[in-house]
């Protein structure tokens, strides 16, 4: 029995990548085309397509009147919601009507069958009795098919003891600028040192930070890259933020100096940071390129610190989550409707 399914996921370009870039990863596990419900004025129309999903675009946005419909009617078996504007009494409605899983960043109340918490800080005990299926932790993080043989990658290098190059990587927006603050910290610790930028096309700062690349030899500047996982094999370091980003770089064995662009990513580097896989420098508001460039600085010159951070990514990130979250799905949802 193959189900069909629509994600009704949060596109609106102020939320950033990580929500339709774990979406799409799982629509991409899943045995059969799937359904992406968007929030009008999103750029993502050809990566949607490009993964085979349908795409039905709602009227407002948080809405989730067209995802309610296909419920109703039948036109799809299941909905996976994943966004935190939407309305709780939507969430409940589609409940109510078909079997319904949701990604929970926030640790909030179980509304759906299933829960999916994906970050390293998931926990199922921090949800409380609940009779929801509580999928929590790295091992169940939605990274894209390539990352499963990344981490096999990394796994079988040897890492360099030297850094040779620092890959900056602060989401897709990064409307507070931390990007210029990582690449200064670079240029405070080595003006030599190759650096690589990856933005989004929509970045606030991409004009800036354009200019920049223009007048330094060893400044990349990357748009919309399309291959991060092999960015993260062929670095040495990374300064990144702590959403979807740094449980990838975990996978491939990258060690991060995490900076945390939203309140929701605080957990998450934290339970990287407990573990010994990241360093954390906090916000771009609190942080600055001087500390950023002493917490550089450290790590360059402490090998070991470095390979302890890499083995403890690629211990708890192995790349193979979203299959096991696309099994999962499947197999409750079809015991779902055999006792319907």
């Amino acid at each position: 029995m193959t189900m069909r399914w629509g994600f009704r996921v949060a596109t609106r370009p102020e939320v950033g990548a990580g929500h339709i870039l774990r979406c799409l990863a799982l629509a991409e596990a899943m045995p059969a085309p799937v359904t992406i419900f968007t929030d009008p004025g999103h750029g993502w129309v050809g990566r949607i397509a490009a993964t085979g999903c349908d795409e039905v675009c709602e009227t407002e946005a948080d809405g989730m009147t067209a995802c309610t419909e296909a419920a109703r009617t039948g036109a799809v078996d299941a909905v996976l919601v994943d966004g935190y504007g939407f309305h709780d009494a939507d969430i409940r409605t589609v409940a109510a009507t078909v079997f319904t899983a949701e990604i929970d960043d926030l640790l909030q109340p179980p509304r759906t069958a299933v829960v999916i918490n994906p970050g390293a800080d998931g926990d199922t005990a921090a949800y409380g009795s609940t009779r929801s299926l509580m999928l929590c932790g790295p091992r169940y993080a939605l990274l894209g098919h390539r990352y499963a043989q990344a981490h096999a990658e990394a796994c079988a290098a040897i890492p360099s003891e030297a850094v040779r190059s620092v890959l900056v990587s602060m989401g897709a927006r990064d409307s507070a600028d931390a990007t210029s603050m990582a690449i200064d910290a670079c240029r405070q610790v080595d003006r030599q040192m190759p650096v690589t930028v990856v933005m989004g096309r929509a970045a606030t700062h991409l004009p800036k930070v354009r200019s920049w690349a223009e007048s330094d030899p060893v400044l990349t500047l990357l748009v919309d890259h399309d291959d991060m996982a092999s960015l993260y094999l062929t670095h040495d370091l990374a300064i990144g933020a702590g959403g979807v980003s740094l449980l990838e770089r975990m996978c491939c064995g990258l060690p991060t100096i995490a900076v945390r662009q939203a309140a929701n990513q605080r957990r998450n580097i934290d339970a990287a940071a407990a573990a010994g896989a990241v360093h954390d420098v906090g916000c771009p508001d609190t942080a600055t390129a001087t500390a950023l460039a002493e917490a550089l600085s450290g790590l360059i010159s402490d090998h070991s610190r470095r390979n302890a951070m890499r083995n403890a990514g690629l211990a708890m990130v192995d790349g193979n989550g979203v299959h096991r979250v696309a099994e999962r799905l499947q197999q409750a949802c079809r015991d779902h409707l055999m006792q319907s």
